[in-house]
Order: structure tokens, then sequence, then C-alpha cells
């Protein structure tokens, strides 16, 4: 049978019917999508494997073991750091189908602590790394569908600081990750800015310090000031200060949506003034 042909029956199962499968039963279908994930038919990677998996890890279908290992899997160097560095080619779609992995299965954990502190604090240094390196910033890619690397890494550098093993501590390297994303040229168009500002957001939620966040603003201002004057007006520069004051502008509105942190938005507008 063909693996599209065997995922279509699997994705159409019911709850009930995959809770009545063996642990090995799963395993060999786990292993099956997560083999398939390299495809750059977007069908058969958002459509047939993403939801399955993702039913079977929030419904509880995995198991402790089995979910340990397939968080293993998408942090491996098969998987999350697959042609890491490369950019315009189809390896994106495994990093970032891994990353997308790993934000289903970090987001679950967040309620539930299936995973322990060692694996949390591996997938911290190497989902950073991730994020840092990079260099794919396409969002969707005409006939192939949806790379979005960028946007899954922030989507998994929410869940790290919504993560209780992860203090307040970590979070200026967090930040510094952020900052390494804003500074790639994107551009930026399919939302990718939004979750970054939410990873900031969430921060000040578990009690990061206003003073800390906002010396990391300036400085990120300062560093797009520093380009100007070493490159000019280059068209890197025009992406990045782009990247840089449509991050602010998100956070501030994120914030005053809320009606919170009037101090904080106040000190963000100024900062935002000095890109008009």
């Amino acid at each position: 049978m063909e693996f599209r042909d065997k995922m279509e029956k699997i994705s159409k199962m019911s709850l009930k019917n995959l809770k009545r499968l063996s642990e090995a039963e799963i395993t060999t279908i786990i292993d099956d999508m997560l083999e398939n994930v390299a495809t750059a038919d977007r069908a058969i990677r958002y459509d047939l494997i993403y939801p399955t998996l993702h039913k079977m890890i929030s419904s509880g279908v995995l198991s402790d073991k089995e979910f340990s290992r397939v968080f293993r899997i998408c942090l491996d160097d098969d998987y999350l750091f697959n042609g890491l560095g490369q950019a315009g080619t189809d390896t994106v779609f495994i990093r970032a189908f891994s990353a997308l992995m790993l934000f289903t299965l970090l987001n679950d954990n967040i309620a539930k602590q299936r995973l322990s502190v060692p694996e949390v604090d591996n997938a911290f240094e190497r989902i950073l790394h991730y994020a840092e390196k990079e260099a794919d910033t396409r969002g969707f890619v005409e006939g192939k569908g949806w790379a979005f690397a960028i946007a899954h890494a922030a989507d998994m550098l929410q869940c790290l600081v919504q993560t209780p093993f992860i203090t307040a501590e970590k979070f200026p390297q967090i930040l510094r990750a952020v900052k390494i994303c804003l500074f790639k040229e994107g551009p930026y168009i399919d939302g990718e800015i939004d979750r970054m500002a939410t990873v900031a957001k969430l921060m000040m939620e578990r009690g990061f310090p206003t003073d800390a966040l906002e010396g990391w603003m300036l400085s990120l201002a300062e560093g797009v000031e520093e380009m100007m004057a070493e490159e000019g007006a280059s068209y890197r520069h025009f992406r990045i200060n782009a990247n840089v004051s449509n991050f602010l502008r998100s956070l501030y509105f994120q914030f005053k949506k809320d009606g919170d942190r009037l101090k904080l938005r106040v000190s963000i507008f100024e900062i935002i003034k000095k890109f008009l």
C-alpha cells in the first residue's frame, strides 16, 4: 500500500481505535510518518502527517516512553538540524516540520510535564542553536507549501518561555535568539514577527524585569543604527530596519490589546519613534 493511502486510512481512524493500537503498532506508524516528512508534497506533510501526529500527541495516545522518543528524534541532526545553515533547499521542510512537532510536544508538556529536566535542558540548547543558525527565512513556497522555519522557531521559543523548568534567568538567551532572527534579512511577511513579539510578551507574564526588556529593545535600535553607520541605506539595512520596527509595533499592540504595561508601552513607543 502506498504511503499516502496508508496515511489517509490512519488519519480517518477514530480516537477510540487509535487508543486500541499496541505500542509497537504506534511506533511503526510514527516511524513511517517521520521517514516521510522530507517530502516536498504539502498535502502529505500538513494535511495527513501533522494532523495525525498532533491528534496522537494531544489525546494521550503516546506512552511517556514514546513521547520522549519522538521528542528526541525531532531534535536530532537528521531532523531539526538537517541541512541547517542552508537556504533555498528542500531540507527546510524537514527542519520546519521537526520544529512544528517539537512545538506540539513542548506545548503538551507545559501542562502535563512528561519530559524530564535533562530532556528540557537539552532541548533548550538545541532549539536556541537552531533559531540562531536557521538561514531559510521563506514562508510560503510556491508549489510546495509552507516552509515557515522561522515561524516555527518562534513557536518553540514561546513554549520554552512557558515551560516551568525554564526560569527567567535563561530568558536573555532566548532574547538573543530572537534578536538574531530579527537581524536576518527576511523578509518576514507571514506572521513571523508577531510570533517573535509574543515570545517577549510571555516573558513579561513570567516575571522578566521590565528594565531588562527595555535594555534589550534599545539594543535592537542601536544595532540598526550601527548597521546604517557602517553600510548606509543598503538593502540589508532596509530589511532589518523593517523587521525590528515591525517587531516593536507588534509588541506594543499586544500589550495595548490587553490594556497592560502602560509604562513599558510608553518605552516601546519612544523606541519606535527612532524608526519613523
